[in-house]
């Protein structure tokens, strides 16, 4: 019936299963909201099936562009643009460290046979410093 009848499109709203809000707009509203622990249950339920790099491209990056157009059109003042900022700043440096570490765990056991394997193709030798290793740092 809300779809035939607009004065009852709140129906469609209220009784279908569609999510209302975009996973962006959903993002940006838990931070209007200060709901810091929902913002980030938000960008780790993504950050299962998407890269970090994935991640930012689809919730912080376009949340922050919602910011800004509110920020336009005089929805939105100064300080709470700059608590969002800080908030999504503070967020995605949560999220790295959580990424860093998983990918560390993950890259555990590989880490672990190549240290082995030179301990033992270099035994008797001091470990190389990153300098000397042809970078030209």
């Amino acid at each position: 019936m809300g779809w035939q009848f607009p004065s009852l499109s709140f129906l469609h709203v209220l009784l279908g299963d569609e999510a209302v809000l975009t996973p962006e707009s959903r993002l940006y509203q838990r931070l209007l909201a200060m709901d810091c622990e929902e913002a980030k249950q938000v960008l780790e339920s993504a950050m299962k099936d998407k890269s970090l790099e994935e991640l930012y491209d689809s919730r912080p990056i376009p949340a922050l562009g919602l910011a800004e157009q509110d920020r336009h059109r005089n929805k939105l003042d100064d300080a709470t643009e700059g608590l969002i900022c800080e908030t999504t700043k503070e967020l995605i440096e949560d999220l790295d460290d959580k990424y860093d570490s998983e990918s560390n765990d993950s890259d555990g056991e590989y880490q672990t046979a190549l240290s082995q394997e030179t301990a033992v193709e270099g035994e008797g030798t001091h470990p190389r410093s990153p300098n000397h290793l042809g970078t030209g740092c």
